[in-house]
């Protein structure tokens, strides 16, 4: 019998908190967070420097339905990135996370250019 043939039987017969788990990217969902909150910060600091919201889904709106927002958009992709490391995609879960943090830290930068 070949080993790879033994090591899949013990995998298998293994209980499942033996098996390794998927590992969780905490730095993809460090970025996500961190571009998230730059991005609410700089927004702030433009809307008391006068400046007037470029996005036409949230112009308009006061400030706590910007941050209910986005806080709700942050909960629901930090969910759908946990669902894709349970289910065996944590590599897609990664690359979401690292998309959104790029996106949301290049409009804080943007926004902090708007403030000069």
């Amino acid at each position: 019998m070949r080993p790879y043939f033994v090591l899949i039987a013990l995998l298998v017969a293994a209980p499942v908190s033996a098996q390794e788990r998927p590992r969780i990217d905490w730095p993809s969902y460090a970025v996500m967070v961190s571009g998230n909150v730059m991005d609410l910060w700089t927004t702030h600091r433009a809307f008391q420097r006068g400046a007037v919201e470029g996005n036409g889904f949230v112009s308009g709106r006061p400030m706590k339905t910007l941050i209910a927002t986005k806080a709700s958009f942050v909960f629901g992709l930090t969910v759908l990135m946990r669902h894709l490391e349970r289910t065996g995609h944590p590599r897609a879960a990664t690359i979401i996370g690292y998309i959104d943090g790029g996106v949301t830290w290049g409009v804080a930068a943007h926004n902090t250019r708007v403030m000069r």
